[in-house]
């Protein structure tokens, strides 16, 4: 082995380790100051990606645990309110069955009349009970959707897209050649008309009528697609958002024959991931029978309204009554449905947490018995590297025996 002094070798090897200690020793202390196993991104970049994905599942889960239990706490409120209207309607059979007596003269039927006129104030109050400003009921189909997944209104595997399709089939047999005559579909309070001679060429087929019709409607800007599909003259037509339903009216001035006719009506509505908090219950209105609408035909919501504060005992029968009370507790059966779904939901969410959690940790988090096990290793090392640096920066000094 050869003497030098102007290189070094074993020195500067030595040097090298020292740093390599140094650094890994440095890590190490990163890890342990931080908690995390990843301090940057080249500790492992394929784990900070999967934790930072899990790391947003779980908060979306956190906050969807917060939709579902102030969608439960909603329900609660509204059951409430169910409850108190099941007595008050209770109370109202009683009176009427009371006002039949044949015992009790005209004063004591008054008497009836002027509680349950107070009943019915009471049910109308009920029915514009709000819940942070929403309102519980309403006579207007508009459900309030929870989501019961951290995906939210996202695809989820095996479950269909929320949609709602219509499907108008228009008769070709029923067809005749007539300039001028017209067919029509009305969309969300907009009507769609195509005319023969104009449209459409006279005596055209029933796809042809339905294809014309579908240009006009997605013109229209209704939220609507329409597709026609095969010669038999379908008409489909699909909404453009989710969970958004529509209830197409279809008709022709063809007076001699029903040229245009409404198909089965096929609802795709994905509950998978979803909870449609119904607000119609009992106070729904034009629905013969149902809610507090008994009477009438539903096209012209003529019905009698329990809540109409100028009718009294004698307007009502005792089997309107029934029909009430029937609706109420109807009502009572969907709520409590939807929120033994929703308290299943919120189970499920809460697990899921604990199990993402737990993958997110084995990821992100450092393991600090095995990294002390590890700064103890390196801090030895860092302190022996020095020591044999030293060792090596003196090794050039046997030179100066030789030079005497």
């Amino acid at each position: 082995m050869s003497l030098i002094i102007n290189t070094n070798t074993i020195a500067t090897q030595t040097r090298n380790y020292l740093a390599t200690n140094q650094s890994n020793l440095q890590r190490s202390l990163g890890r342990l100051a931080s908690g995390s196993r990843i301090v940057k991104p080249s500790d492992d970049a394929g784990g900070l990606a999967v934790g930072n994905k899990l790391t947003a599942t779980l908060n979306r889960n956190t906050r969807s645990q917060q939709n579902v239990s102030n969608s439960i706490s909603f329900l609660q409120v509204q059951d409430g309110a169910l409850a108190s209207v099941g007595k008050i309607l209770d109370r109202m059979s009683e009176l009427k069955t009371m006002s039949l007596d044949v015992t009790k003269n005209a004063l004591d039927i008054a008497n009836y009349d002027a509680e349950f006129t107070q009943l019915q104030e009471q049910l109308a109050n009920i029915r514009e009970e709000k819940f942070n400003g929403i309102n519980l009921f309403t006579t207007s189909h508009h459900d309030l959707n929870t989501y019961t997944t951290e995906v939210g209104d996202g695809d989820v595997t095996g479950a269909t897209k929320v949609a709602q399709v219509d499907t108008i089939t228009i008769v070709a047999g029923d067809i005749t050649a007539a300039a001028g005559k017209s067919y029509s579909v009305a969309l969300n309070n907009e009507t769609f008309t195509v005319t023969e001679g104009a449209e459409i060429n006279n005596g055209d087929s029933a796809d042809g009528i339905a294809t014309a019709l579908a240009t006009k409607i997605n013109a229209g800007g209704t939220g609507v697609t329409a597709a026609a599909v095969g010669a038999g003259g379908e008409l489909t037509l699909t909404s453009d958002s989710a969970g958004v339903g529509f209830t197409p009216t279809v008709y022709t001035n063809d007076t001699g024959a029903a040229a245009i006719s409404s198909a089965s009506t096929t609802a795709n509505v994905d509950n998978t991931v979803k909870v449609s908090l119904s607000r119609e219950g009992i106070f729904i209105e034009g629905v013969d029978g149902s809610g507090l609408t008994t009477t009438g035909t539903a096209t012209a919501n003529d019905g009698t309204d329990l809540t109409d504060s100028s009718k009294v005992l004698s307007d009502f029968s005792v089997d309107d009554f029934v029909t009430f009370i029937q609706n109420a507790a109807t009502g009572r059966a969907t709520n409590g449905a939807e929120m033994s779904r929703l308290e299943q939901s919120l189970a499920l969410l809460t697990t899921n947490h604990a199990n993402i959690e737990g993958a997110r940790s084995r990821l992100m988090d450092v393991d600090i018995a095995t990294e002390s096990t590890h700064f103890a290793k390196h801090n030895i090392l860092v302190q022996s590297s020095a020591a044999m640096l030293a060792q090596a920066n003196a090794v050039p000094n046997v030179a100066l025996q030789l030079l005497g």
